[in-house]
């Protein structure tokens, strides 16, 4: 999983999570429980897709409201 996926804008934790408005380690947590995958890595970087950070964050908050 190493390297750059052509034609696409991919970010780091900590740029993922100043866009989405989470904390990075949100961001590793949704990494480490399976919701977030990394699409690449620049040298010890994960790399993380735009998009799939803000699904998993709008699923995230969906799946909140319905517990309460």
């Amino acid at each position: 999983m190493s390297g750059w996926i052509e034609d696409e804008e991919l970010w780091t934790a900590e740029e993922l999570a100043a866009l989405v408005g989470v904390k990075v380690r949100t961001v590793y947590s949704w990494m480490q429980r399976g919701y977030l995958r990394p699409a690449g890595s620049r040298g010890r970087f994960w790399l993380f897709r735009l998009e799939d950070g803000f699904t998993v964050e709008k699923e995230r908050k969906r799946q909140h409201r319905r517990a309460a």
